[in-house]
């Protein structure tokens, strides 16, 4: 929990030094271009976290990696959390400055998990209704998944609006459990 906190202040302050310079989508997709390499590459990973290893040594295996690939606010940011030993915050932080960027835009992701596929007509029926009670355009994010034995479960940020079948079994479970106690 500590560390979303954390994350969401480094990426709020890099979403205010791009906006200001004009640069939101830029640094959007250096972050993301990044993490896919902070995930993918354990050399890469472990040599921007390990303690042993200078900030200098750091600062030129990340210039010979991505160099000039990157804006240099985004390079200058990756030098802050290396000197603060806060890289391995990387993916949080970008989750958060996507999250904020797009708050900021008026966007809305929401993930929905549905034990069934949802048609097209049924994802634009729900994106229509979260899109009037919000006021924001809606981005959905579909995932079947069977487990939930049906409904669906949406995510939006933090938060769960869970209205699965096996959310409602688990409640009248723990109900019947407390009445017989």
């Amino acid at each position: 929990m500590q560390e979303r906190i954390i994350a969401k202040r480094y990426a709020r302050a890099l979403l205010n030094i791009a906006r200001l310079k004009g640069i939101l989508e830029p640094v959007k997709e250096d972050l993301a271009g990044l993490n896919r390499l902070y995930q993918a590459s354990k050399q890469f990973s472990r040599v921007l976290n390990h303690p042993l290893i200078s900030r200098e040594r750091k600062k030129n295996f990340l210039t010979r990696i991505v160099g000039e690939k990157i804006q240099p606010v985004t390079f200058k940011f990756i030098e802050l959390l290396i000197k603060k030993n806060r890289f391995e915050c990387l993916p949080e932080i970008k989750e958060a400055y996507d999250f904020l960027s797009d708050r900021d835009r008026g966007i809305m992701r929401v993930k929905v998990k549905s034990f069934y596929p949802l048609k097209n007509s049924e994802q634009e029926l729900l994106r229509a209704k979260l899109a009037r009670l919000s006021g924001k355009e809606i981005i959905l994010e579909v995932h079947q998944e069977t487990g939930i034995m049906g409904g669906l479960a949406l995510q939006i940020g933090d938060d769960v609006i869970d209205g699965t079948a096996a959310h409602r079994l688990n409640q009248i479970k723990e109900l019947l459990l407390r009445k017989t106690i």
